[in-house]
């Protein structure tokens, strides 16, 4: 009971000097509902407060620094696992749809900076390889796509037509389909080109699972890191 009651009283006198909860605590040893519980009735003065504002404001630094650091630690384990998957697809890979469509997303996908994976074209036979690219080796099916269709604004009124010949031809939803991109011509056609499909973009959101292992599955093709 003694040692309870000199705890407390060392509580009251230390928050009476301006420490926060948690300095009491860690100085005492106690938990933290003790000491709001025991000091409750202790009132800091401007100054003080002014200091226990700062004190937090620096501590909530210290914490939103600490979780930066951490998350870009396993940001950069991520990465360098899918990186080092990659090396091993390559290498250990040896049926021949995989380099296929490896060398199609090298001429025609995605590799900015921003981590985004897609591929463009104007031909389903490639963008129907390249899904099932996807599908057998990276997981993905085919109701993860963000599609989009870019035709010429001469074609805007068969844009319903267009958008059928894909869904037709990739077995997709026109609930996938984003609003149509219309690009205007420089030069005016003189004709209407009946087999004119426009280009499509298959393109997965939050892709971060496989963008490092793809582009590390290129940049580990032999002929092309010497």
């Amino acid at each position: 009971m003694k040692k309870y009651s000199n705890l407390k009283s060392e509580s009251i006198k230390l928050r009476k000097q301006g420490l926060s909860y948690l300095e009491i605590t860690k100085q005492l040893g106690i938990s933290k509902s003790c000491v709001r519980n025991w000091t409750k009735t202790v009132r800091h003065t401007k100054n003080q407060q002014d200091k226990l504002k700062v004190g937090n404001i620096i501590i909530a630094s210290k914490r939103l620094k600490e979780i930066q650091k951490d998350r870009a630690k396993n940001t950069r384990e991520i990465r360098d696992a899918l990186e080092k998957r990659g090396a091993e697809d390559i290498k250990n890979m040896k049926d021949p749809l995989f380099f296929l469509g490896l060398g199609l997303y090298w001429g025609e996908g995605y590799k900015n900076k921003t981590q985004e994976i897609g591929i463009v074209n104007t031909d389903p036979r490639i963008l129907k390889i390249s899904m099932l690219w996807f599908e057998k080796y990276y997981g993905i099916s085919k109701s993860e796509y963000q599609i989009r269709l870019s035709i010429n604004a001469e074609y805007r009124d068969s844009e319903n037509s267009i958008i059928d010949f894909w869904i037709k031809k990739l077995a997709i939803s026109r609930s996938q389909f984003t609003q149509t991109s219309f690009v205007k011509a420089k030069h005016k056609r003189q004709y209407i080109d009946t087999t004119y499909n426009g280009t499509l973009r298959i393109k997965i959101p939050r892709p971060l699972r496989i963008h490092h292992r793809i582009l590390s599955s290129i940049n580990n093709i032999p002929f092309y890191t010497k």
